[in-house]
């Protein structure tokens, strides 16, 4: 399983990375302190505190998947 660090700074980014991840035919999480939830739903991960970097969990990620979501890695941790 593929782990890296990601960070969604607005509601805007929520949603386009929401967008990006609602296309792959996996599960995709992410985790926030205690909380693992669905990637795929904006109710999810806007429960989480978004002022902190979250971990995106990707069992069957491929390297397009990381280069759509190059926007939101935190640089020198994870990736493709």
């Amino acid at each position: 399983m593929k782990a890296c660090l990601i960070r969604l700074g607005s509601v805007e980014e929520v949603k386009q990375f929401i967008r990006i991840v609602s296309q792959v035919p996996y599960e995709v999480w992410v985790t926030g302190g205690p909380r693992t939830v669905n990637a795929k739903s904006e109710m999810d991960v806007f429960s989480l505190n978004l002022t902190r970097p979250l971990e995106l969990r990707c069992p069957n990620a491929d390297a397009q998947l990381y280069e759509q979501l190059a926007p939101f890695l935190i640089t020198g941790r994870g990736g493709a």
